[in-house]
């Protein structure tokens, strides 16, 4: 009884205490599995946690545990369990409910991402920041969020996260300013405003964030933003300081990146240098990333940069001396087969400014021979293969001219097995491709294997259909060619189709260019008027179909037109008007003489002769267009008689709208409203339109953009600034869309305009300042933006007391000289003689010696001698 007593006991002491002994080893093996990952043992971790889930599911430190196992997973790249784990709604709710649902979230937008899936990890991440907006990783979390985005180019919603003002990242960056994660954000807000070309707003963040201390790389990714939104805003000297600072951060770098790191910092000093003119020091800098522990890809992109400035300087030896030497100093760089290719080029290049060039063909010759051997089967042998083509091509053509016909046949056959070698290896669908083509038909021509040329240049009219470059440079060449390969054969049927391939497809884009080839080098008769006569006779004499003979005897005046020659375009067109009385191209043929009329600058006998067309030929939708496009300019240009040109403009777009001339008519037509003060007319009846008219070309309807604004210019004089504003609005839309070429920047010099008027004064010199930066800005643009700036900055200082104006009003003077004193060509010397009357009122503020100053504009402008002789003596007597 005493023994079951006593077994009793125990086991209700077991019972008792079998709580707190679970507990302790429940705790005691999380505790484990936590601190094998605390220490990186994550396979050890992830099989601890795993066991530590399937013994306490139903723990409070399940959810965490879930947790860590997930990051285990991560860790060693098992990204489907870990969002498994992530993902399981169960769980996710526990998660939630003990307060880690922001974790949760984060770490599945972390593994979305490694495993490659970024959209949704950025997608996960955002939504870190939107869900749980007081976490402590929410700021992370969109910031890692629009470094997503930027890296897919997503510029968009990149500003929508970060400079939305009502945002989490705009608030943060507001109360914790010196954050690490908003000094990131801020570097990815700068490069957004790079990539979109708004340098000056990337200059601002830049300039007004407060970066934390930022690790190495991080640093000196806001140096090199830095350099790249002053190069952009066009401060120069800020670029070139910035890359000093650039270039110091690499130095200081550890680890194979810094290489890369350093090799990019002295190429941006470089182009700073370059931009900056300084063009032998520029070389210098280059010439540090030729070193043998500079990265490829950098030593190739200086190896070409030295060449390509020496080369910009027209010092074709020091660009040639630059590569020999780099190749004689690093004979084994990774670099030193393109810098060898270049060289080759080089040397052919300067072959064709010589006459008797044989010597540096040879020695091109040789080094596009080394490439190849080296290079047979890699990226450069097709290039090699196609120059050396072309250096024994100009030696069989040298050959032919000294009366060596056995050796010109011979060098020909070279060529031949290069272009060929050529065709073989270059990419399919490149323009080279096409060259190596084309180059083998002409060397299989020269051989008199005219079949197997026709077959060559055919190819370049059937591969290379897509690329316009190709079609326009080598189209017409081509049939061209076909042609001539066609006389030889006596191919008549052939040479037939072949012409009115010609005619149809090319017979009215004037003389084809050279872009795809080396320059200086003629390809074919076609681009030669008096040549391509001279065929066109000889097609004559072996075909005689009426309607043919029509179209190659149009062909045939046209070739004077090409020449200018326009008495005897007319003269040519008369005689085919007399000879082709009833041909259906008569109004073509007649158009064609009454611009030549035009052309010899009878321009009344040419207004009468297309008042008569436009009556016989209204409803021609091939002629009556352009005949109205001719009378609208006739009107337009001299001056007097807007109304007519603004109806002549409206023949065009009303009567044939699908015209490719009409919109360009509607534009025009608007230009004539607002030169007559039309300007209600010019917005409601043809600018908005045009604007809305998503069919129009995008240029077009940039340039309505353009025309808008000033029309709304001219009615704020009527009204208020109401249309101004709704012009800044229009011009606004062009910024970004078109910040390359002109458009842009003369959409920057209107808006700086319509702010100069509403007398936002801060605004229009921004505005300005951005067209003086722009690329794309002409030198008569730049003059006008000059002044511009001058006039507002005098507008600016009248607000202020006397003594302060001074600094503004030095500033404004600054401006007119530099265009008063400009290098560049102006145009108009309006905008001279304006910025020279604007500073002389300015000179006894600023300066004083008046009398110097009207010294030096007398010499700059003699015509105003005179008005400015007058301004002398009224500043005397004062």
């Amino acid at each position: 009884m005493a023994f079951s007593r006593r077994w009793f006991l125990i086991v209700l002491l077991l019972a008792l205490s079998g709580g707190p002994l679970l507990a302790a080893r429940e705790d005691r093996a999380f505790d484990a599995a936590a601190a094998a990952f605390h220490d990186g043992q994550y396979t050890a971790a992830a099989a601890k946690l795993t066991q530590y889930l399937q013994s306490y599911h139903k723990s409070e430190k399940a959810p965490e545990a879930l947790l860590l196992l997930a990051q285990s997973e991560y860790y060693l790249k098992s990204y489907a369990p870990a969002l498994s784990q992530l993902n399981d709604p169960t769980d996710l709710a526990r998660a939630r409910s003990a307060g880690l649902g922001d974790q949760y979230d984060y770490w599945r937008g972390e593994i979305q991402f490694a495993a490659g899936d970024a959209t949704g990890a950025a997608e996960t991440l955002v939504a870190v920041g939107k869900n749980h907006a007081d976490s402590p990783l929410a700021l992370r979390a969109v910031v890692e969020g629009a470094a997503i985005w930027a890296r897919n180019a997503d510029w968009a919603r990149v500003n929508d996260l970060l400079e939305n003002t009502n945002g989490l990242f705009q608030h943060r960056a507001r109360t914790e300013s010196t954050n690490q994660w908003v000094g990131h954000g801020r570097l990815l807000e700068a490069e957004a405003k790079c990539a979109q070309h708004d340098f000056g707003g990337a200059v601002q963040v830049l300039a007004g964030a407060k970066f934390a201390a930022l690790a190495p790389e991080q640093d000196w990714q806001r140096a090199r933003l830095l350099y790249r939104a002053n190069s952009g805003v066009g401060d120069l000297e800020a670029a070139l300081a910035a890359t000093t600072n650039l270039i110091q951060i690499a130095r200081a770098g550890q680890g194979s990146v810094w290489n890369t790191n350093l090799a990019e910092s002295v190429a941006c000093l470089a182009e700073a240098l370059g931009a900056l003119g300084r063009t032998t020091q520029a070389i210098g800098v280059w010439q540090l990333n030729l070193a043998a522990n500079v990265p490829p890809d950098q030593q190739r992109q200086a190896v070409l940069k030295v060449a390509d400035l020496a080369l910009a300087q027209g010092d074709l030896a020091a660009a040639e001396a630059g590569l020999t030497g780099f190749l004689a100093g690093y004979p084994d760089s990774p670099a030193s087969g393109i810098a060898r290719l270049r060289l080759g080029e080089l040397q052919l290049q300067q072959s064709l400014n010589q006459s008797e060039a044989t010597n540096l063909l040879l020695l091109a010759h040789s080094n596009l021979d080394v490439v190849i051997n080296a290079d047979h089967g890699g990226p450069l042998a097709g290039k090699a293969y196609l120059d050396r083509g072309w250096c024994e091509w100009l030696v069989a053509t040298n050959s032919l001219n000294l009366g060596d016909t056995n050796g010109a046949r011979q060098w020909y056959t070279n060529s031949f097995n290069d272009f060929q070698s050529a065709v073989t290896k270059l990419p399919g669908d490149s323009a080279d491709s096409a060259v190596a083509y084309f180059k083998r038909g002409d060397a299989e021509f020269a051989l008199g294997r005219y079949g197997d040329a026709i077959n060559s240049y055919r190819a370049v009219l059937g591969n290379f259909v897509g690329l316009t470059n190709v079609m326009g440079s080598l189209g017409a060449r081509s049939l061209y060619q076909v042609l001539r390969a066609q006389l030889e054969l006596h191919d008549t049927n052939g040479m037939s189709d072949s012409m009115s391939q010609l005619l149809g497809r090319f017979g009215n884009s004037g003389e084809a260019t050279n872009g795809l080839l080396l320059a200086g080098q003629g390809l074919t008769d076609f681009g030669d008027p008096a040549k391509a006569r001279a065929l066109f006779e000889r097609f004559s004499q072996e075909r005689t179909d009426p309607h043919l003979m029509a179209q190659v005897s149009f062909a045939r005046a046209r070739t004077y037109a090409r020449e200018g020659n326009w008495l005897a375009t007319i003269t040519n067109c008369e005689t085919w008007l007399g000879q082709y009385p009833t041909n259906e191209a008569q109004p073509e043929v007649e158009y064609f003489r009454n611009l030549a009329v035009g052309q010899t600058g009878d321009e009344t006998r040419a207004f009468g002769l297309f008042t008569n067309f436009v009556v016989r030929y209204e409803t021609n939708a091939e002629v009556a267009p352009l005949a109205h496009g001719w009378l609208a300019g006739y009107y337009f240009r001299r001056g007097t008689n807007f109304v007519d040109a603004e109806r002549e403009y409206e023949h065009i777009f009303v009567g044939f709208p699908n015209d490719p001339l009409a919109a360009q008519a509607q534009l025009m037509a608007a230009h004539a409203a607002i030169a007559r003060a039309s300007y209600l007319q010019a917005v409601n009846l043809y600018l908005t339109k045009l604007i809305d008219n998503t069919n129009a070309p995008g240029l077009l309807r940039d340039k309505a953009r353009l025309a808008y604004a000033e029309a709304e210019v001219g009615l704020a004089a009527d009204t208020d600034k109401q249309s101004l504003e709704k012009a800044t609005t229009v011009l606004a839309e062009m910024f970004y869309e078109t910040p390359t070429n002109i458009l842009g920047a003369l959409a920057w010099y209107a808006t700086g305009k319509c702010d100069q008027q509403m007398e936002a004064f801060d605004a229009a010199t921004n505005a300005f300042a951005q067209a003086l930066a722009a690329p794309s800005a002409s030198p008569e643009l730049r003059c006008q933006a000059r002044v511009g700036m001058g006039i507002t900055l005098e507008k600016k200082a009248d607000a202020l007391a006397p003594d302060a104006r001074r600094p503004l009003l030095a500033l404004a003077l600054q401006y007119y000289s530099d265009v008063i004193y400009t290098s560049d060509e102006v145009s108009d010397p309006t905008w001279i003689k304006e910025a020279a009357f604007r500073a002389l009122p300015l000179m006894p503020l600023v300066e004083g010696d008046v009398n110097r100053f009207i010294d030096r504009l007398e010499y700059w402008l003699p015509q105003l001698k005179d008005k400015l002789e007058k301004k002398r003596t009224a500043d005397g007597k004062k």
